[in-house]
């Protein structure tokens, strides 16, 4: 693997194959039921007060399927290769 590779690409790649697989799920779901099976990652929100007048929420949460996980390894894939 070579260094002068831009991590930034990596992750636009593997955003633009979550959602790409993501909406191919859905359109395939009614033949393979398996491709929407969506499951959660991420954490649950985190409440800060601070001082009484200011309030903090902070949390992630993905919804991935298994489409949109097929999409990330393709996206993987395509990012080793160019």
């Amino acid at each position: 693997m070579r260094k002068d590779r831009n991590w930034l690409v990596l992750v636009v790649l593997l955003v633009i194959g979550a959602f790409l697989g993501k909406v191919a799920g859905e359109l395939l779901s009614r033949q393979l039921p398996l491709l929407a099976k969506s499951y959660p990652a991420g954490m649950d929100p985190i409440h800060f007060d601070v001082l009484g007048f200011l309030n903090l929420t902070i949390g992630v949460r993905f919804y991935l399927n298994v489409a949109s996980g097929i999409g990330m390894l393709l996206a993987i894939l395509l990012y080793r290769r160019v």
